[in-house]
């Protein structure tokens, strides 16, 4: 008796071990290549309002009334995005998504666009992951990201970012500049205007600004070459150089 339950486990086990089980169902491929490209009349806009999750995002400023949107995007043989761009008000809102959920083969879906815009809009974004390029606009910039490298340069105007992860870089800027910035290396260069710095880890290095910079830092160096005055509030961890500050300067270690 004890023979023919051993001979019955043995069994059983040999015909689970031939067994593949898949969990989460069915994987899928990100294959499909599209191109898409919209365009507003935005002669009576004062703002956009753009909301993206994956993939690259270059805005440009141009002589133009008309914003246009031209959109590279990779996804699935079901074509699951979302790709809109509609007045609302005074103000336009552009809204790119993919359905990312489950299990991808190779790399999951994106979408890279490209915004031409007059230059006098201000921008307000929320951005998933990707790389980010704004350039050559006259208003304020806010931007809430994810994750990516940030490069901002010619703009007329404040900025207001609060940065996951990634690195940053802002040259001529001539306004206020707030970051709120997790990880990744910053560097900001030829600005007029108040800067402030809130920095989780990663080097910082400032270099030619006309205003006061104020640095509430966790880790990384800090390289300050040129400024109106300098206020750190907290150095952390990493090395401090400072020079050619003109007024007044309030460092605590």
């Amino acid at each position: 008796m004890k023979i023919i339950k051993l001979v019955t486990l043995i069994t059983l086990i040999t015909a689970i071990s031939a067994c593949v089980f898949h969990v989460g169902g069915k994987g899928k491929t990100a294959n499909v290549k599209l191109t898409e490209t919209l365009q507003l009349d935005a002669s009576t806009l004062s703002e956009l309002v753009i909301d993206v999750g994956a993939g690259s995002l270059t805005i440009i400023g141009s002589d133009t009334t008309t914003i246009t949107v031209e959109a590279n995007i990779t996804t699935d043989e079901n074509k699951s995005y979302v790709l809109t761009l509609e007045k609302m008000g005074n103000k336009a809102k552009l809204i790119a998504s993919q359905d990312s959920f489950g299990n991808w083969y190779g790399s999951s879906p994106y979408t890279d666009l490209t915004v031409t815009l007059p230059q006098n809009l201000a921008l307000d974004i929320d951005d998933g992951s990707g790389d980010i390029r704004i350039s050559r606009l006259n208003n304020s910039v806010s931007v809430d990201d994810g994750s990516g490298s940030m490069t901002i340069s010619n703009i007329n105007g404040a900025l207001n970012i609060e940065d996951g992860s990634g690195s940053i870089s802002f040259n001529d800027i001539n306004g206020n500049i707030n970051l709120d910035d997790g990880s990744g290396g910053v560097t900001i260069e030829n600005t007029n205007g108040d800067i402030n710095i809130e920095d989780g880890s990663g080097e910082v290095t400032v270099l030619n600004t006309s205003g006061k910079v104020t640095i509430d830092d966790g880790s990384g160096d800090i390289t300050i070459k040129g400024a109106g005055s300098l206020k750190i509030i907290e150095a952390g961890s990493g090395g401090l150089k400072v020079s050619n500050i003109t007024g007044e300067m309030d460092i605590d270690f």
